[in-house]
């Protein structure tokens, strides 16, 4: 009998102390700057899986070229390189946008002429060459870079 008691408390002592461990945090993917200047750029509206719902959603691409240093260094139209360093062969040069569903695209001759997406009023000039250098926070989503968040 004592030595199913000591069985019993030993159980409690760690079933207890995993109850006082905090509970895991939800995986959140950590993001990155990427530093883009604005230029000539390879643009597409598609439509996409949600990765978490499954429902088809429109998803705006920005395809760059990779600089040969860091964006410190300096960057030509449509490069992006990461603040310290250029970015890798094996890292995407895909940016995915989410547009949500307020744009307008206008195209001739089978190239973007113009975007105009709600959320993002900068794009426009990026896309053209006419805007600032902006700054992605990233995080790699298979062979893109998912744009979580655009500033600092």
């Amino acid at each position: 009998m004592l030595r199913r008691a000591s069985i019993l408390v030993a159980v409690l002592a760690i079933v207890g102390f995993g109850a006082l461990q905090p509970a895991p945090s939800r995986a959140v993917n950590p993001t990155y700057p990427l530093t883009c200047k604005p230029g000539p750029f390879l643009v597409s509206l598609h439509h996409a899986a949600d990765p978490t719902s499954g429902a088809q959603q429109n998803v705006l691409s920005i395809r760059f070229t990779p600089s040969r240093g860091a964006a410190s260094e300096g960057l030509q139209p449509g490069q992006c390189a990461w603040g310290d360093r250029a970015v890798r062969a094996s890292e995407p040069t895909t940016l995915l946008l989410d547009p949500d569903d307020n744009y307008n695209v206008y195209f001739q001759n089978g190239k973007v002429t113009h975007l105009y997406v709600a959320i993002f009023p900068w794009l426009n000039g990026f896309v053209d060459g006419t805007g600032p250098i902006q700054i992605f926070q990233v995080h790699r989503d298979g062979t893109d870079f998912k744009v979580d968040r655009v500033g600092p």
